[in-house]
């Protein structure tokens, strides 16, 4: 539930995405050791690779974006991003209260 909240899905199409990267490799299920039916999920060593060639390809991106950008822009950008980061983590906050 509470990764199907973060990544904005419903729990049918959170257990799907799982299912799928369960079936490619990527992830493996364990049971919880909160008990109930709460299950972990943690990366494999494919996944793990998977991740940090993602995140790599993502600095690469920004970094090229950015270049076009002064100093003044990026440090402008950098304020508005963050009061817009703020504002959806307060919103993710709220909808979770509603859900308890």
């Amino acid at each position: 539930m509470q990764l199907s909240r973060a990544a904005g899905l419903d729990k049918a199409q959170m257990s799907r995405v799982v299912k799928s990267l369960t079936e490619h490799g990527l992830v493996v299920r364990d049971l919880s050791s909160q008990g109930g039916r709460a299950v972990e999920l943690n990366l494999t060593r494919r996944g793990q690779q998977t991740y940090a060639g993602l995140i790599a390809a993502a600095a690469e991106r920004d970094r090229a974006l950015r270049a076009v950008l002064t100093d003044a822009e990026q440090t402008t950008l950098d304020a508005m991003l963050s009061k817009l980061a703020a504002a959806a983590r307060g919103l993710i906050e709220a909808e979770a209260e509603k859900d308890v």
